[in-house]
């Protein structure tokens, strides 16, 4: 069992070695060394510093539409894909609306991708690990990040805190002009 290390701020990983059951990773953590993760329990407990608050990521709900979409299972696909050699050993659940399946797409998008409440709820009856939200919709509403964590499920971007500074103006503003 590797040790747990704290990671660096920006890291790079690049699988040197698969051996058909396991990929090895390069990575810029300590000495370059060669570390080889069977699944990804092996790979979160070998990241995670605290072994309490290490858990490993099966099944994603993506809760948005378009090219985000695309982007978010493709990108995710590839890096599986480079870290264990199976592009298909985390499992993605797509949000879609009624009026998308036909075509038609109205009114406000809180009838859709900006509805916290809908999308907390399909990721509840979908016993999905993480939620990811993409950009605008319901991604930058404070409430989806709290929401989730009630329920115990990982929201895959900002905490709720910095998503309702951004979207408090004076808030924001003072954020601005501190950095």
């Amino acid at each position: 069992m590797p040790r747990p290390m704290t990671l660096p701020s920006i890291q790079t990983f690049r699988v040197s070695k698969f051996d058909g059951t396991s990929a090895t990773l390069s990575s810029n953590l300590v000495d370059q060394k060669n570390l080889v993760f069977n699944d990804i329990d092996d790979f979160v407990n070998h990241f995670c510093e605290d072994p309490t608050k290490a858990r490993s990521i099966r099944k994603i709900l993506v809760a948005t539409n378009g090219i985000a979409a695309v982007k978010c299972i493709l990108s995710m696909r590839k890096l599986l894909m480079q870290l264990f050699r199976n592009d298909r050993i985390i499992r993605f659940v797509c949000l879609t609306t009624e009026q998308e399946i036909q075509s038609k797409a109205a009114g406000a998008n809180t009838n859709n991708y900006a509805n916290v409440d809908e999308i907390v709820e399909h990721a509840t009856r979908n016993n999905v690990d993480a939620v990811w939200a993409g950009w605008g919709h319901a991604s930058e509403n404070p409430r989806l990040p709290e929401e989730l964590s009630k329920r115990n499920i990982v929201f895959i971007g900002p905490p709720s805190k910095a998503m309702f500074a951004l979207g408090d103006k004076i808030a924001s503003t003072i954020i601005a002009q501190v950095c």
